[in-house]
């Protein structure tokens, strides 16, 4: 009896334990290739930071985040590490003027 139960509890240990794997994702890659760390530890704060302060990163990261954006991603794209970098990116402004058209005032 004793061993059926320490058994279950190991089981159920190592389930809480496990925390499910983000499938890879290119602009965390690429963020990480740039010499951001681990950004999956990182707090928001951190991510923004990082990224304000590497604006070649901030304009790549944001172009690919539009394109996975307009994959329509999954419904909880927003809490996995690429949806916290591309919402955090959006929040940054590029130091590029944005495109608004051909006319000229």
């Amino acid at each position: 009896m004793k061993r059926t139960w320490m058994a279950a509890l190991i089981l159920v240990l190592a389930f809480v334990g496990c925390k499910k794997a983000e499938p890879p994702s290119p602009i965390v890659k690429m963020m990480q290739d740039a010499g951001s760390g681990d950004v999956s530890k990182t707090s928001d704060e951190g991510i923004t930071r990082w990224l304000d302060q590497h604006k070649a990163v901030l304009i790549e990261v944001k172009q690919k985040c539009i394109e996975v954006r307009a994959s329509n991603p999954p419904a909880n794209w927003n809490d996995t590490t690429e949806g916290r970098v591309c919402a955090n990116a959006y929040l940054l402004d590029t130091g590029t003027p944005l495109k608004t058209g051909d006319k000229k005032y």
